[in-house]
């Protein structure tokens, strides 16, 4: 699995920005998202530096982290 914190990712529209970008890129990856925590969770097929152009293709800007600091405070995944 791969984090990214995308501080620039504010909503739900942003989420779905980021997912349509990195499925165009790889139709198997399973998305979620954190929006109050500004998290992406990322796992498929993809390099971590894919993931990281498709969000930025999206007109984000990732921050690879940790996975286990990204679910740390997760209540609950929110999917777009």
């Amino acid at each position: 699995m791969t984090a990214f914190r995308v501080t620039d990712m504010t909503c739900g529209g942003c989420a779905g920005r980021i997912k349509r970008s990195i499925v165009a890129m790889d139709d198997k990856a399973c998305i979620e998202f954190e929006l109050k925590e500004r998290t992406v969770l990322i796992s498929g097929t993809a390099s971590d530096a894919e993931f990281a152009e498709a969000i930025q293709d999206a007109g984000y800007t990732p921050e690879l982290i940790d996975p286990t600091s990204a679910q740390a405070g997760n209540a609950g995944p929110n999917t777009a």
